[in-house]
């Protein structure tokens, strides 16, 4: 079931964080899902789409209509929550800023935030990335390029980065191959005409045709 409110008690015991900018949601980001799942790391997963991120262009698509498009994918999976959390709090739309809200609604629940290889090994470069250890787990999805010892050595600069008196949090690591398709990708295929088969779920399709997203014909 998707719902645009934080959990509130009861809740599960061990909630996973997802959040992008999902411009649009695609089949990469539901092979994310597949693989969390199926490592039983978490017993529900939060699925976050971004605000105005600090770091990158303003989104192409307003915020509502990739809320609703994450909203169709999901819609009918009770694991899965969408929140629109990041619409709710004042810009630029920092991690940091969504988990504290997060674990003030959630606790004493565990918070496991789920991060690609490439944003994990940025991670210590992030706002109150200090702070941001001690609110929550590590769940990294690592695909080549990247190898073990790179994750271990941004394991062993986040430990620098703890506050005194804080253990480094759990790090979990699931190892497999991902989808290297991209937001971007997607929408300069939609726009060249390209089958949204292939690229976004049924329901975001007839989303983005309805509402002739991304240069797309009805």
């Amino acid at each position: 079931m998707s719902t645009s409110s934080p959990p509130s008690a009861p809740h599960p015991a061990r909630l996973g964080l997802f959040g992008g900018t999902f411009d649009p949601w695609h089949l990469g980001h539901e092979l994310v899902l597949q693989r969390v799942q199926a490592c039983a790391l978490v017993d529900e997963i939060l699925v976050v789409p971004a605000g105005r991120p600090p770091h990158k262009p303003v989104p192409t698509t307003p915020f509502a209509q990739r809320l609703a498009m994450v909203q169709a994918a999901l819609a009918g999976r009770p694991q899965l929550q969408v929140l629109d959390i990041e619409d709710r709090l004042p810009p630029p739309s920092y991690t940091l800023h969504t988990v504290r809200l997060l674990r003030e609604r959630c606790a004493p629940g565990t918070l496991v935030l789920i991060l690609g290889a490439d944003s994990f090994l940025d991670l210590h470069r992030w706002y109150g990335a200090a702070e941001l250890l001690t609110l929550v787990e590590l769940l990294v999805l690592s695909r080549p390029p990247w190898s073990e010892a790179d994750l271990a050595q941004q394991e062993r600069r986040l430990r620098e980065i703890t506050p005194p008196g804080e253990k480094m949090p759990p790090l979990h690591c699931v190892a497999g191959l991902l989808c290297a398709l991209s937001s971007s990708e997607v929408r300069r295929r939609l726009a060249a005409g390209d089958d949204p088969a292939g690229l976004v779920p049924p329901a975001v399709a007839a989303y983005i045709q309805r509402h002739r997203l991304y240069g797309m014909p009805r």
